[in-house]
């Protein structure tokens, strides 16, 4: 199993297809969080937050197969 589990979140959502905003994304050797974001048309600066396996990474976070991948954007609220 080469893939990645990716969830993106709020004004993100519109780079992936479907109401779950999931996907699972194929990697090879190296692919990092950044490459990830490219491929699925994400501009680095929407990029806030993201967490690997449930701990917070840098975009140059180098890919498992099986990581579960959340971005998440700049958030704004009250």
């Amino acid at each position: 199993m080469n893939y990645v589990r990716v969830r993106v979140f709020a004004t993100l959502r519109k780079h992936l297809s479907g109401e779950d905003a999931l996907a699972n994304i194929r990697i090879d050797g190296g692919k990092t969080v950044g490459d990830i974001c490219s491929e699925l048309g994400i501009p680095h600066d929407e990029v806030k937050v993201v967490f690997v396996n449930d701990h917070k990474a840098p975009l140059r976070q180098v890919l498992q197969p099986g990581d579960r991948v959340s971005i998440f954007p700049p958030i704004a609220g009250g």
